[in-house]
């Protein structure tokens, strides 16, 4: 959640060093609605993603190998999490399975990985907590387009559209 915030003021950040201030507050209606379109859209890509593991089976599981590095992404540094997960799957072996790239640190005490049957894809989230962060990307989406509904009738009564005849339409 936080990491949605601070992309969020970053993308806010940069409008407003690229356009102005003074266009920015005209706008800002636009960049809301905007704004709102991009967390419906990430949580739909989370709601197909909570889905794929629907059917993931719970095995007990740990982590280990934890490394972090930082790498150069769109112009600022950013830290990523390399870890390899070790699980008992249902046919009572030990597998491991090695996680790179990844944004969130990974839970040192974790103690249950979810396995697709075909043991392809390994997660450390359940399908619930999925499901549930899907559902907060739809939440703050509905609260950005409500904000956004207010900003766009001010909008229209302080830009008011002219016509051909220079006459003001309200």
């Amino acid at each position: 959640m936080v990491k949605y915030v601070l992309i969020g003021l970053s993308i806010f950040y940069l409008i407003k060093t690229r356009i102005g201030i003074q266009k920015l507050k005209k706008y800002i209606h636009l960049f809301v609605f905007g704004a709102s379109l991009f967390m419906l859209i990430i949580g739909c890509v989370n709601m197909q993603g909570a889905r794929m593991g629907k059917n993931d089976i719970e095995c007990p599981g740990y982590v280990t190998n934890i490394k972090s590095d930082y790498r150069y992404a769109a112009n600022i540094f950013r830290k990523s999490y390399s870890y390899t997960v070790h699980y008992t799957f249902k046919d009572g072996k030990e597998y491991t399975h090695k996680l790179t790239g990844q944004v969130d640190k990974p839970d040192k005490n974790l103690k249950k990985v979810w396995v697709s049957p075909d043991q392809k894809v390994v997660g450390t989230d359940s399908y619930k907590s999925r499901l549930k962060n899907s559902y907060y990307n739809f939440a703050i989406a509905l609260v950005l387009f409500i904000i956004s509904i207010p900003l766009r009738i001010r909008f229209k009564k302080k830009y008011p559209k002219s016509t051909k005849d220079g006459l003001t339409l309200v």
